[in-house]
């Protein structure tokens, strides 16, 4: 027996029946989201998470759960009890562009976050990878945040905005963090990555003694800090420069270019003025000075110094999108103190060098050739 296909007027009542369904079914689960019922399970679900010992609370969420929604009162408690008070917070985000591996949010906001101390972590759990490729905030909005005496030098509040893009090796961050006091830090930075230069853009930091950024970074007391970067494309030429200062002592000196035959870069840090370097200053020294170049032939020179060592590279650069590649590659380090480098008071060795070939890839990190190490004894 043989059967009638479907006229087209069949189709086409079917498809119109299927994308009814599809329709009530969307405004079913749209209702749904703003209902009580999946507000009140949406908090209980957060609520019973733990992430590296902290714990949230939720009060008064309202709201779209598949566009816009609003919390009156958000707190986050560690062993010791809440250290972080949020209130009157409103987030939109496009769920839907998850399906693509894009974490699209349109706006982080919030009237007052609250820290009264800093909180006690539990030891981080390994990573089950991440839900996206792309991530996108379009306003990130804190009128005032609040640090209680303690969290970072004394009391002091300050207000931050933002967005933030983000695509593979391509993005951009637009951030500004204000002082609500008479005195505090100041940031602004205006960055793009990626593309036809590696960065450009701006940003400045000034810190205030004693306040938010000179306690993270561990700046000696009474001492203010600042820091800028510039960095811009010109006609087949890019340059960035960065300068810092840490109580009117130079800090931070860089100057990289890039030009159609030639790439450089030089600079110098300090290591002895930021108690955040210190693991490096225990192993260099006081400073670090560098310089290297990258001729229109491939050609590699650099030279790297500081108070434990010196050392000087060269070969042949071969680049690509899976990494860097260098060939003919002659590298040769003398260590004037191998035992404040290596922690190794046992340790003797002067000097060493490498000749070969040097893999800087995406999924492969190695060395072909010989290495040399003259006086080693251990």
């Amino acid at each position: 027996m043989f059967k009638t296909w479907p006229s087209w007027r069949t189709w086409r009542r079917i498809g119109l029946g299927v994308g009814a369904a599809l329709i009530l079914i969307l405004l079913a689960l749209r209702l749904l989201a703003m209902s009580p019922v999946a507000h009140n399970l949406v908090e209980a679900r957060i609520e019973a998470l733990s992430i590296r010992g902290q714990s949230i609370e939720i009060d008064g969420l309202s709201g779209d759960l598949l566009g816009r929604l609003s919390v009156e009162t958000l707190t986050v408690r560690d062993q010791d009890g809440i250290w972080l008070t949020a209130s009157q917070l409103d987030l939109g985000w496009h769920p839907v562009a998850l399906l693509s591996r894009h974490l699209k949010i349109s706006e982080v906001s919030a009237e007052t976050l609250d820290l009264s101390r800093r909180p006690v972590l539990a030891p981080s759990a390994p990573s089950s990878g991440s839900v996206a490729d792309r991530y996108t905030l379009d306003l990130l909005r804190l009128e005032r945040i609040a640090l209680a005496e303690g969290v970072a030098g004394p009391a002091q509040s300050y207000s931050a905005k933002g967005a933030l893009s983000a695509d593979g090796a391509r993005g951009g961050v637009q951030f500004e963090l204000t002082t609500l006091g008479p005195d505090g830090d100041q940031v602004r930075a205006d960055l793009t990555w990626g593309g036809a230069v590696p960065l450009a853009g701006e940003m400045q930091v000034s810190a205030v003694p004693n306040g938010l950024l000179a306690t993270l970074l561990g700046a000696p007391p009474d001492t203010t800090m600042r820091f800028d970067l510039t960095s811009a494309p010109g006609d087949d030429t890019w340059q960035l420069l960065a300068s810092g200062e840490v109580g009117g002592e130079p800090s931070l000196n860089l100057d990289i270019q890039l030009a159609a035959n030639r790439y450089a870069a030089a600079g110098e840090v300090a290591l002895d003025q930021l108690a955040i370097l210190a693991p490096l200053q225990r192993r260099l020294g006081q400073k670090l000075t560098f310089e290297g170049s990258v001729e229109s032939d491939t050609q590699l020179r650099a030279t790297l110094g500081a108070d434990t060592l010196t050392s000087t590279i060269s070969g042949t650069v071969q680049s690509s999108q899976d990494g860097i590649i260098i060939e003919n590659m002659d590298l040769s380090v003398q260590l004037l103190d191998a035992r404040q480098i290596t922690a190794l008071q046992s340790l003797s060795l002067p000097q060493f060098s490498a000749n070969g070939t040097l893999y800087l890839l995406r999924d492969q990190r190695a060395f072909e050739g010989q290495l040399n190490a003259e006086d080693f004894a251990y």
